[in-house]
């Protein structure tokens, strides 16, 4: 879904007020003042408007007390930082499972699970872009 002016959630018209209420951001559940929604009443907050997709996937994991990991999925794929066939998806899956497991359990330790697997998630993301390299330099000559 690309968004560029209405809900980050459900791609709906944002409503303003003259009057500043609290909201809980859809993301990372922090109450905040703010004068926006939208029709459906959805809030996100400046922070989380900001963040990349996998820092979204991220505070979103964190901050659930779901022990649905589905229900948790397709609601992180809602947001517009979250492309179809973009590489989110491989932090995305640890991420809910996690989530949904500490959840149910209520292991004390999902923060410190959920960003071991970011790491895993970003460290072959950058070891990938040096094999790529180097296998570019073995089929541009052919040979090595």
């Amino acid at each position: 879904m690309t968004n560029r002016n209405g809900c980050l959630i459900c791609g709906q018209d944002l409503k303003y007020s003259e009057d500043y209420h609290k909201y809980s951001c859809y993301y990372c559940q922090q109450r905040i003042s703010a004068n926006a929604t939208c029709v459906n009443n959805h809030f996100v907050c400046d922070q989380c408007h900001s963040m990349s997709g996998t820092e979204l996937i991220e505070t979103f994991c964190n901050n659930s007390l779901s022990f649905n990991p589905v229900e948790m999925a397709n609601e992180i794929m809602e947001s517009e930082k979250i492309k179809m066939h973009g590489p989110e998806h491989h932090f995305l899956v640890p991420a809910v499972l996690i989530s949904a497991y500490c959840n149910l359990v209520n292991d004390p330790g999902k923060k410190t699970k959920i960003g071991i697997a970011k790491k895993r998630y970003i460290f072959p993301l950058s070891k990938r872009s040096v094999l790529r390299k180097k296998s570019l330099m073995w089929t541009s000559n052919g040979q090595k």
